[in-house]
């Protein structure tokens, strides 16, 4: 697990009460397009073994997803809303136009909800949860996310609310304002230019929680 900070805090900022390994201090945000219902399934039959606590906001892409989600997934802790953004129902080849708009789309639900003050882990559809992720969130962080390569993974990334989540997703949709690409690289980049706020600590590597 790569955790990302900024190191200065005022005392008033986060506090012994503030127990970020509890789940229902967080919302899951996952992103599903007809295409991947079936990933989606797939993710909620693990999730659910866990039997954990916590709000989780499903965002449908297109309106055929919407409506199986809402038929079959609709209960307490779940909220089912249809993007306001992207509406693609097929496949999408990896990389393509397609790709990179619904992969852009990403950090604008992040961004809304960090606004309301809510602590959000986003994670892929295609991620499995083999134990719960939360009691990892620990230490004066304002980011968890897997590492991948020199970076981190934006397809399994937890945000506590603040100022500084709120700068950095707004920076980084100012990059993909510019030039329509995959999310991931411009959220490296992102991180990698902001003076004194990254650094990263790999003391307390996670077991595998996704597969």
């Amino acid at each position: 697990m790569l955790q990302v900070t900024q190191p200065r805090y005022n005392a008033t900022e986060l506090s012994e009460k503030d127990n970020l390994t509890n789940p229902k201090k967080w919302t899951i945000l996952l992103t599903v397009n007809e295409a991947f219902f079936d990933f989606f399934e797939n993710w909620w039959l693990y999730f659910r073994k866990l039997d954990l606590t916590v709000n989780v906001i499903v965002i449908a892409e297109d309106e055929i997803v919407f409506a199986k989600l809402k038929e079959k997934y609709s209960r307490p802790l779940v909220e089912i809303i249809r993007s306001w953004i992207i509406n693609i129902s097929s496949p999408l080849v990896w990389n393509s136009i397609g790709y990179r708009q619904m992969a852009s789309a990403r950090p604008v639900y992040i961004l809304k909800y960090l606004k309301e003050s809510i602590n959000i882990l986003y994670t892929d559809v295609d991620t499995v949860f083999l134990q719960n992720p939360f009691k990892y969130f620990t230490g004066n962080f304002d980011m968890w996310s897997q590492s991948e390569d020199k970076g981190i993974c934006a397809g399994f990334t937890a945000y506590r609310s603040s100022s500084r989540t709120v700068k950095l997703v707004e920076n980084w949709l100012k990059r993909l304002s510019k030039r329509l690409q995959i999310n991931q690289p411009a959220l490296n980049e992102e991180i990698r230019t902001v003076d004194d706020w990254a650094r990263f600590n790999k003391e307390k590597q996670s077991p595998n929680m996704l597969v």
